[in-house]
């Protein structure tokens, strides 16, 4: 009964510790199996992050100038490369199998990765327009490009794997803050280029309309004031001048409201000095028909003291002349400048 006794709990004994053993050698094997799976994860996932970083460390060597933002072919370069290798590491990542334990650090990486191709996407996007974008674009591209800044900042320090480090590295944010600040400053210069643009055009259209008005005021009244007198009378002419004198007064007044683009001031001075001359050269000989028409009665005064009173009127008219073909040449090279 003893002897059966003894057997029994042998038998007892050998089958617990066959279970014990068998228990260790799976757990046994399960951890190693285990540790050897996450050890060739992070090993995959460190050899990525690796990559990962230097495509991030590569923008370093890019140096921000005006220049460089205004001849920005090795910037979209840069960018292109850095958008497809940066695609390709992500698509190896998304092949790895990480265990339970890693499955939200792994998501993390995915969303770093995505929103780290953004901020390159962003920025080729921005310096491919530099020199068309107007402010309000450019500060709702800026805004993005620091939404997907920020949003791989965040989502890389989320992940807590050991030995795993990932991070965008202060040569890229450095990069980034200076192709923004860059990009602001290009974007006003460019604004201010299409303001300078639109200003000569304005110019430009406005004095052309005023300079044919001119052209077709302008008269040469000596040649025909004989023929006039005859027909009209001192009175009509003295009317017509005065006339001229209110349409020259008119055309004086909407010149003042122009606004003159820095570079176009001798354009503008010249064409003033023209309509002061011919100013002047209307008063003159307003003046000279006035003294004509009081002393023309009086049969004293020869008809050639008449004819010498307007000498200086034809020197007016001379004048005007040569300030208006000097406007025009002025005027032509600033149009075709």
């Amino acid at each position: 009964m003893k002897n059966s006794q003894n057997k029994f709990s042998n038998v007892i004994l050998i089958i617990l510790s066959a279970i014990i053993i068998g228990l260790v050698a799976f757990f046994s094997s399960y951890y190693f199996f285990m540790n050897k799976s996450l050890t060739k994860y992070k090993n995959k996932l460190n050899f990525e992050i690796k990559n990962i970083n230097s495509v991030n460390m590569s923008v370093s060597d890019i140096k921000i100038s005006e220049s460089s933002i205004k001849n920005n072919d090795r910037i979209i370069n840069t960018m292109h490369k850095n958008i497809s290798s940066l695609q390709n590491y992500l698509y190896a990542i998304k092949s790895l199998n990480p265990s339970t334990k890693y499955a939200n650090e792994h998501e993390n990486l995915i969303n770093g990765v995505q929103s780290n191709i953004l901020i390159y996407k962003q920025v080729l996007s921005i310096a491919k327009s530099i020199e068309n974008i107007d402010g309000k674009t450019l500060n709702r591209s800026l805004t993005d490009l620091d939404k997907y800044i920020n949003d791989t900042l965040n989502f890389y320090s989320q992940i807590s794997i050991r030995n795993v480090k990932i991070d965008l590295p202060s040569e890229t944010l450095n990069f980034l803050n200076s192709f923004k600040n860059l990009a602001q400053k290009q974007a006003k210069a460019t604004i201010s280029t299409k303001v300078t643009k639109h200003k000569t055009t304005n110019f430009i259209n406005y004095l052309n309309d005023i300079s044919i008005k001119f052209n077709n005021l302008k008269k040469d009244y000596i040649s025909d004031i004989t023929t006039g007198l005859e027909f009209k009378g001192y009175s009509a002419l003295l009317n017509e001048i005065s006339n001229d004198e209110v349409s020259l007064s008119a055309l004086r007044s909407n010149l003042s409201i122009i606004s003159v683009p820095r570079n176009a001031n001798i354009v503008f001075d010249n064409f003033c000095k023209t309509l002061d001359d011919y100013n002047y050269y209307l008063e003159n000989l307003r003046y000279n028909l006035n003294i004509e028409e009081l002393t023309s009665s009086n049969d004293n005064i020869s008809k050639s003291s008449l004819k010498n009173l307007y000498s200086s009127s034809r020197d007016d008219l001379k004048q005007v002349e040569k300030s208006y073909e000097e406007f025009l040449d002025l005027f032509a090279n600033f149009k075709n400048y």
